[in-house]
């Protein structure tokens, strides 16, 4: 039984995104005899109750030491060490060369070396030449959304929701997922929230947020006077069925871009961080959204003219919907998973 770690961290400012496509992948790494371990700083359980929940090897890590001894003292060796983890490059994975026998990398900022035999970057549009130089002569490359990191549920959804979404029938107001992250730490939220108040045709929206947003207790307060029927989920386990139920989207421009693709759900995209900048860049070029900014820089009549211009041209939402499903097929974890144990 090959033994896999995955490195990764959440919390508010980091968000949960990162926990949040390793999951996918362990999960399948899991299903296929690997054994799973998880090794996060503290603040990480905290933030994401699911990885708490999961079942697997849990490795809490302190806060101010690179945590290779505790990595050493819990396996004596591991097949695969998986880094998924901005802060971390090659200073931090060679030490661990020999220990791990093999180590991967998921990224998507080509900014720093990264010493790894296999380089995973689910962003549209990535090519070899981003990561030749950061890289050793011997890595090799998974590049764009096919490999893109999602659970089973989305693809199972897919057909489904491709074929409404094709043959839309207006019954009942049009129903409006907002998902700015798991912690949401600039409370885009409560702009978008307050935006879609002054929108007059019906919608009914529904607000997905982490248990450890920090704005979570003002959202909730703000949804029960809303103009319209408001829903705030907290650790919503289910989100392809959320999205499957959706007529469109607000949402960051992170991982859950590709999920929301794989299902083909009309999205207007907001740029919440600067890693997030060449998604946006590359989904806005292939017409798979509505790119809106920089959160800063939001303005509410900008959103509110881009919600109604969805809502009041079925056609529109309908193309946008086909460039989206175009991007993703939500079989990318399985695909890395088998390079992995091949």
């Amino acid at each position: 039984m090959p033994i896999v770690v995955f490195r990764a961290d959440a919390s508010p400012e980091i968000g949960g995104g990162h926990i949040m496509r390793c999951l996918a992948l362990a999960n399948i790494l899991r299903d296929k005899g690997a054994e799973i371990w998880f090794a996060c700083r503290t603040q990480t359980f905290d933030t994401l109750p699911i990885l708490k929940n999961s079942k697997y090897n849990l490795m809490e890590l302190p806060e101010h030491s690179s945590g290779h001894r505790e990595l050493k003292d819990a396996l004596p060796q591991v097949e695969w060490l998986i880094v998924d983890h901005y802060g971390l490059d090659a200073n931090w994975i060679t030490p661990l060369r020999g220990w791990a026998q093999h180590v991967m990398v998921i990224d998507d900022l080509a900014d720093r070396s990264l010493d790894c035999d296999l380089l995973l970057d689910q962003t549209l549009g990535r090519e070899d030449g981003d990561y030749r130089p950061l890289t050793p002569e011997t890595c090799t490359y998974l590049l764009g959304p096919e490999f893109a990191l999602l659970r089973p549920e989305f693809a199972a959804l897919r057909s489904q929701c491709l074929t409404r979404r094709r043959t839309p029938t207006k019954q009942g107001p049009t129903k409006v997922l907002v998902a700015l992250g798991a912690t949401d730490p600039k409370n885009v939220t409560m702009t978008v929230l307050e935006t879609l108040n002054s929108i007059s045709t019906d919608i009914e929206i529904t607000i997905v947020l982490g248990s450890g947003a920090p704005h979570l207790s003002a959202i909730r307060d703000t949804s029960i006077s809303h103009r319209h029927p408001t829903s705030v989920l907290v650790d919503a386990s289910d989100m392809a069925t959320l999205m499957a139920h959706a007529d469109i989207a607000i949402g960051a421009s992170g991982t859950s871009s590709w999920e929301r693709c794989c299902v083909g759900l009309p999205t207007i995209a907001i740029e919440l961080a600067d890693n997030q900048h060449e998604i946006s860049r590359t989904l806005s070029e292939a017409g798979a959204i509505t790119f809106l900014g920089r959160y800063e820089t939001l303005h509410p009549d900008l959103l509110n003219q881009a919600v109604m211009n969805l809502i009041s041209t079925p056609r529109h939402m309908e193309h946008m919907s086909m460039m989206a499903a175009e991007v993703c097929d939500g079989l990318g974890a399985t695909r890395v998973a088998e390079r992995i144990l091949s």
